[in-house]
Order: C-alpha cells, then structure tokens, then sequence
C-alpha cells in the first residue's frame, strides 16, 4: 500500500510531465502539452487532429479528412527559422495522404487526388481545411505562424515590462523538434 506521500509524488510526476520545462535560454513545450491545444485549434467537422510526433528535426502529424473525401494526411514539418520582425516562424512542410473511402469507387477517385497530394493541388485542399485558423499561411511547402495572431500570445508580445513591450525586449532566436517536445529559444532583442 502506498504512502500518501508516494501518491503524491505520482501524481506530481504525471501532471509535470505534461507541462512545459523552462531553460536558462528558453522554453521546452512537450507534445502532450501541444497536443491538445492544437488539437482545439485545428478539429473541425471536416478535419481532425489524431496525432503529434515530434522527434529531432522533425514534426509529424495526423490529419483525418472527411470532406471533401475521405483520407489520412501525413503531414511532415521542420523547422526553417524565425522572422522576429514580422513575428513569424516559418517551416518547411511536405505532405502525404492515403484514402480511408469505405467503398472501391470512393477510394479510386480518392487516391486519384491522392496522388497529387505533395503538388500545388494537394496543398490547396490542405490550405482549404485549415483556412479558418486566422495565424496559419500555407504556400507550396512551406507554413508559416504568425504569433502575433494567436490570440493566447497577444497578450505577452505587448504586456509592458519596464515601459516597453514584452515582444520588444525579448526575442524568439530560435526553435526545433527535440525527441517528444518542441524547443523554443530567446535572446534579448538588440538595443536600437
């Protein structure tokens, strides 16, 4: 039988093993953190979030598509750099999709547009589910976030610190998939 205070302890472990790590030069967001608020951002009746990998150099996740059809989409993300300026980071993305249609015809027609998923067309239909996030851009290969318009970051990039904005004193150097947690680095912003 276990202590309370070994339940404790248990229970600790498993509630900070979901939370984000701090370092002395930035931030380490697990993906059981990520998860579920990008599942929050991105499930809509057409499209779900089903799974978030993040490994070194690398991010892949799982969309299920329901409409236009019916299909797994596999799409792989890494890291390209940080636009701090226009408060943008900016990843390099390739996708792959196979059909989940229940009958042959459905899933002729599927893997026929299938096919084209990695090509401008693919990307489209891509750009098409995820159109109703207002801080997500996709062109041809590439995502880009825009902070500034995440609503949870809104308020950080322009809280005062020492009479000027938060955003200004403090910059995103940095960020990459470690294994299992997205790594974030910050350096202070240049004097001007």
């Amino acid at each position: 039988m276990k202590t309370r205070f070994e339940r404790l302890r248990e229970r600790w472990r498993t509630v900070s093993a979901n939370l984000p790590v701090p370092h002395r030069d930035g931030v380490s967001l697990p993906a059981a953190f990520l998860l579920p608020r990008l599942k929050r951002a991105i499930d809509s009746d057409d499209c779900t979030l089903e799974h978030l990998t993040l490994a070194p150099g690398k991010a892949c996740m799982l969309l299920r598509v329901k409409r236009p059809l019916s299909a797994e989409v596999h799409l792989t993300l890494t890291p390209t750099g940080v636009d701090w300026a226009d408060r943008c980071l900016r990843v390099g993305a390739s996708v792959s999709a196979t059909s989940t249609a229940g009958s042959t015809l459905g899933r002729g027609m599927a893997r026929l547009v299938l096919s084209q998923a990695d090509t401008r067309m693919g990307w489209k239909l891509i750009a098409a589910q995820l159109e109703h996030l207002p801080f997500l851009s996709l062109t041809h290969r590439q995502l880009i976030l825009h902070l500034d318009r995440i609503p949870a970051l809104q308020r950080w990039l322009t809280q005062p610190v020492f009479g000027q904005p938060l955003g200004e004193r403090l910059r995103l150097s940095a960020f990459d998939c470690e294994e299992d947690a997205l790594r974030l680095r910050f350096a202070r912003s240049a004097p001007e």
